[in-house]
């Protein structure tokens, strides 16, 4: 069987878009996150092959996709997950699942890797011949002995794909592209505002309307509710994840070291601040200029923060299932850039920087 004359959709789960969708030797991609890094790999499609090559991953990519075949008198399905632990790894080789199959731990223990994928073609479309003379017990056991040899043929197949998929991946792996640092984040009390409270393990942050009397110093911040991270970064990739549980207001994200602490300059990319910001429990914002509204549907009790300084890239997401938040693409980076965290109000929940995974 050809896809070459089949209509692919590629969806990603909870979204009504195409991803990359394939008909009439055409392709379109509907959702704007996806427009330019998504193709179908052609050469595969006479081989009956459904493969989706994603360029330029980020975190964001995470999560299921089904990628749904049809044609006059067949379809099928196939669902395989893409797990990013990070938008870092921008060149490997598409990945090849059995329908119907999700391979999923592959990559698990290549933290910062992507899982691409390439979708093998369904199997079991196995010819059979109609004769009208047949009885229709005879019919039903022909078909019962074809999804027998169909399974066992599939079986057969993923064990000699998943060989294959390894040996691929000891070809193609470089430690080098695929480094990525859990970052252990931890507060530094010197440039704390006045107002926020920081915890004995300088990991936890609550905001209190009465204002501490602490020693001014030049790294403090005056104006803004914020306090900085110890470490800064001036390289390579990072992340790490905030509880932020049910606080209805946050802010945190990464800034440069030399921004301005005693005035209240905009917290824009333009000024140094990239930020995500919740108010109020549920207007989400990316703090652009002007401000880029965020629809989440479900506000997440943890966030992660990933820093590609080469990339320019700083990503945001649900850290428990995976979905995609913001991502500010900032081209590149120069100096020192620090972890940074505000809060607006005092509230029952503190904000907890996770520690780094052993």
């Amino acid at each position: 069987m050809s896809a070459e004359s089949m209509e692919l959709m590629w969806l990603r789960s909870g979204l009504r878009q195409a991803v990359c969708a394939y008909a009439d030797g055409k392709e379109e991609t509907e959702i704007a996150e996806y427009r330019g890094r998504t193709s179908i790999l052609r050469e595969d499609i006479a081989e009956g092959k459904a493969a989706l090559r994603i360029h330029k991953v980020r975190a964001s990519d995470s999560g299921i996709y089904q990628c749904y075949f049809q044609d006059a008198d067949f379809f099928a399905k196939a669902l395989v997950e893409l797990k990013v632990a990070g938008p870092f790894f921008s060149c490997a080789k598409p990945w090849q699942v059995a329908v119907g199959v999700t391979l999923l731990a592959l990559f698990g223990t290549l933290v910062g890797a992507v899982f691409f994928w390439r979708q093998y073609k369904k199997i079991w479309a196995l010819s059979h011949e109609k004769e009208s003379e047949r009885a229709e017990k005879e019919a039903a056991q022909g078909k019962e002995q074809q999804e027998r040899s169909a399974k066992e043929t599939l079986e057969l197949l993923l064990r000699w794909t998943k060989q294959q998929i390894i040996a691929d991946l000891e070809t193609m792996t470089d430690p080098t592209q695929l480094e990525l640092s859990a970052a252990d984040v931890i507060l530094d009390p010197d440039t704390a505002h006045p107002k926020l409270l920081i915890s004995e393990d300088q990991r936890t942050l609550n905001y209190t309307d009465a204002r501490q009397s602490l020693p001014d110093n030049p790294r403090r911040f005056q104006d803004h509710y914020c306090v900085l991270g110890r470490e800064n970064f001036t390289s390579e990739r990072h992340f790490w994840e905030v509880e932020v549980g049910d606080r209805k207001q946050w802010q945190f994200g990464v800034c440069r070291e030399n921004v301005e602490r005693k005035l209240y300059p905009t917290m824009t990319p333009q000024n140094g601040f990239w930020t995500i910001a919740v108010l109020t429990g549920h207007e989400f914002q990316a703090r652009t200029d002007p401000r880029t509204k965020l629809t989440i549907a479900n506000p997440p009790k943890r966030v992660g923060v990933f820093l590609d300084y080469e990339m320019g890239e700083v990503s945001f997401y649900d850290a428990i299932d995976g979905l995609h938040i913001y991502t500010f693409s900032q081209g590149s980076f120069s100096g020192p850039l620090l972890p940074l965290f505000r809060l607006f109000s005092e509230e029952p929940t503190a904000l907890t920087i996770c520690p780094a995974p052993k």
